[in-house]
């Protein structure tokens, strides 16, 4: 029913007895006034959804951050030792597989570098140990047999040979 620009819900009951005159009850509800109140409910839900979406989302974001930060800087030392830096270090948190798989690579890391360390120093003996076995094989000494040169030697060559084998003792010594 609809008195003027607002709608009602009306509702009647006969309250009369079969020998009296009839009496009815009429009960009116304003429609208008009901739909308000669901209406203001109902952004109250939509309003309360979203602000549970976007806590949600930033939840995610932050727990996700805590599994995906190892994984980033595992891969950063992979990328660093690729292009040559055995120098990042990369540390191991907690016990889980992620931080098992940081220490192994780590430990790798820190054995290629000690790898890359001895390779850099025996090329930088090996024209050192080249000298000396060319020294011990003009001297008529077996190469495997170690340092100290016997003195003999240097009778035992020619002249071009003892001005080698003179500037290679000053410079050993």
């Amino acid at each position: 029913m609809r008195l003027g620009d607002e709608r009602f819900l009306t509702t009647t009951i006969d309250l009369s007895s079969p020998n009296l005159p009839p009496v009815r009850l009429s009960v009116m509800k304003s429609f208008d006034r009901a739909t308000g109140f669901l209406t203001s409910l109902n952004q109250l839900l939509v309003a309360l959804g979203l602000t549970a979406v976007l806590a949600g989302s930033i939840l995610v974001f932050l727990i996700s951050r805590t599994f995906i930060r190892p994984l980033d800087n595992l891969v950063a030392g992979v990328r660093a030792l690729e292009h040559g830096d055995y120098g990042y270090a990369l540390e191991a948190r907690g016990g889980d597989e992620v931080s098992e798989v940081t220490g192994a690579f780590d430990r790798m890391r820190q054995s290629l570098q000690k790898t890359q360390r001895e390779l850099l120093e025996a090329d930088r003996l090996r024209p050192l140990a080249a000298w000396r076995v060319r020294f011990l094989m003009i001297c008529g000494i077996p190469w495997q047999r170690s340092w100290p040169m016997r003195n003999s030697c240097a009778r035992r060559t020619s002249a071009r040979d003892n001005a080698r084998i003179f500037t290679l003792k000053s410079g050993l010594r």
